[in-house]
């Protein structure tokens, strides 16, 4: 019950009671044939009913006995297209507002409640099937749904198959999908994969299953696939196992700029008509890689930095550290990206020895070598990739702070200065949403900085944007959507913070959100599926004692707005540089 008052004192009284007393009656009114005037017949089962009561509940009904059809003066309505128990269950639901749905009649009773618009029982088919989608029956729940224009389920089903694509296209039901469900599939930016090799086995699979008919799409299927990111010699020792030697030959010839002969005879990455969508899905299996960095034990004094090379990746699906190829170098104070495939390491420093080196990482043959050399030597210096381009900004050169941002085009080999910052700059973070550069906090002429600046690639121009809440100078800086968040760092007398700031692109504004487990400065920070992951960094000293490196590693969740503590990384260090392969 609930009382409502209006403007003039009356008092409205509103009794939930009364409306489930009146639909007790209603029902009882049918199961004891009171006042029924006409008679619903589906199959052999005759169903007597009231035409008000049927007209109320549902447009269909509503149109039928109302609006001038034949139907209207008929004592027997007989109705097509509907079992006979379906239609007695959706008539005790109009009388009774209740309805038993299982998996064995959901199907045809959302089919029936669709056709008789009742729309209530068509929602409960729906919330059913949502909760019992499986890797066997969600592609056909996908095509039920979308058959049905139910936006809501086909788009359930749809992340469901996306979520267990592993599993699915294991299913019978996968080999039968129709050719433009398939691609729609297999170019979701969120399938949840262990590798993009996997996306060329499903689709290879569901040729094979009818290779007769279905060559002639192999083209619309190979496009949805992202083949920069599969190694060479898996992709052609599967098209070599391939049995059917008319499609064995169409992909060797689709496919001949990925042959590993190829690859091996030309430092240059193969141009072709697959090189578009060179990124790893939103979803993908995606490695997060710790490169060098120093090392300092609690006990160590203040000298007692040690440069380090070793380099540790970490899966973000099975949540475990494993050694990588150590870089050629110890160093710390490098910035590391990842384009086209490859790996590169840029500048640093071991003490005072400032680096030009650039590093790279061959993914055949997982041994560094040299690639360009930096035009001077750098150090605090922060990279990104820009359509396919590496940037450079800030950092040191030798003494010297310098505001120089440089581009290397990894074709040509060749690096180029493009512009400048608005100010010098070092210990800063930075990262790219959508094609523009987001650079926070950092040391400059004038000391530890609040500043948030923005850098268009295409124009050249800076913008200033909303400054932080709190001055971070050795902060992490990574990006989930449209939210940038600034980790860690530290200010003017305080060596680290744990206080972590949210910034909105669309209001640009900054938000406090809850604070690290543990205070660090010079962390590393990346997003991985939605998640931050905040990797190693410096501890606040303690009196007289200098900061000791951190290898402890934490993930937080912008949904829930927790921190989850994460296996820490092998060996402790900060100033490193990290990674998302």
């Amino acid at each position: 019950m609930s009382v409502q008052k209006d403007s003039e004192g009356s008092v409205e009284h509103v009794s939930i009671q009364h409306c489930q007393s009146l639909v007790r009656g209603l029902h009882k009114l049918l199961r004891q044939d009171y006042f029924t005037d006409v008679t619903i017949k589906a199959g052999k089962r005759e169903i007597k009913a009231h035409r008000l009561i049927l007209s109320a509940a549902s447009p269909y009904f509503e149109a039928m006995f109302m609006s001038g059809l034949r139907e209207k003066d008929q004592e027997v309505v007989e109705i097509h297209s509907v079992k006979e128990t379906h239609l007695h269950l959706l008539v005790e639901f109009i009388y009774s507002g209740k309805i038993f749905i299982d998996s064995e009649n959901v199907q045809e009773l959302l089919t029936a409640a669709d056709m008789l618009q009742i729309s209530e029982v068509v929602d409960a088919c729906c919330d059913f099937l949502k909760k019992e989608l499986h890797p066997r029956n969600c592609i056909g729940v996908m095509e039920l749904a979308d058959a049905f224009s139910r936006i809501d389920l086909s788009g359930s089903a749809q992340a469901f198959c996306e979520r267990n694509f592993i599993e699915v296209v294991k299913e019978e039901e996968f080999l039968g999908l129709p050719l433009e469900s398939l691609t729609k599939l297999l170019q979701s930016e969120f399938l949840c994969i262990e590798q993009e090799f996997q996306v060329f086995e499903a689709g290879l699979r569901w040729i094979l299953h009818n290779p007769s008919e279905r060559r002639q799409c192999l083209l619309q299927i190979m496009e949805c696939v992202r083949f920069p990111l599969i190694q060479p010699g898996k992709l052609f020792g599967q098209i070599e196992s391939c049995e059917d030697f008319s499609l064995k030959i169409a992909l060797k010839k689709l496919l001949q700029d990925f042959e590993p002969k190829k690859q091996r005879s030309s430092s240059r990455t193969p141009y072709s008509k697959f090189r578009t969508g060179i990124k790893p899905r939103h979803n993908a299996r995606k490695y997060l890689v710790i490169l060098g960095g120093y090392h300092r034990a609690k006990s160590g004094r203040w000298h007692d930095v040690r440069p380090l090379a070793d380099v540790f990746r970490f899966d973000s699906f099975n949540r475990m550290w494993t050694p990588y190829p150590n870089i050629q170098y110890p160093r710390s104070g490098l910035s590391a990206v990842f384009v086209q495939g490859f790996l590169y390491t840029i500048g640093g420093e071991n003490e005072l020895l400032l680096y030009d080196n650039v590093e790279v990482l061959d993914p055949l043959e997982m041994k560094w070598t040299n690639g360009p050399s930096l035009p001077r030597p750098l150090s605090g210096h922060k990279a990104c990739v820009l359509d396919g381009f590496i940037y450079v900004f800030g950092g040191y050169v030798g003494s010297e702070v310098t505001d120089s941002v440089i581009r290397l085009d990894p074709e040509e080999g060749k690096w180029k200065q493009v512009g400048c910052m608005p100010s010098k700059k070092t210990n800063f973070a930075l990262t790219e949403v959508e094609g523009l550069v987001y650079i926070a906090g950092g040391s400059s002429d004038s000391g530890g900085e609040r500043s948030l600046q923005c850098y268009n690639p295409v124009t050249e121009e800076w913008t200033q944007l909303a400054p932080m809440k709190h001055s971070r100078g050795s902060c992490g800086l990574a990006a989930i959507g449209n939210c940038i968040y600034a980790v860690g760092g530290s200010k003017p007398g305080r060596d680290a913070m744990s206080s972590v700031e949210s910034y909105s692109i669309e209001e640009n504004k900054w938000t406090t959100v809850k604070s690290m487990r543990i205070a660090r400065a010079d962390p590393c920070v990346a997003s991985i599926n939605g998640l931050l992951f905040v990797v190693g960094g410096r501890s606040a000293g303690q009196g007289h004692s200098p900061p000791h490196t951190l290898d402890d590693m934490e993930s937080y969740n912008p949904e829930t707005n927790e921190w989850t503590a994460e296996d820490p990384i092998p060996v402790h260090r900060c100033d490193a540089g990290v990674v998302i392969t």
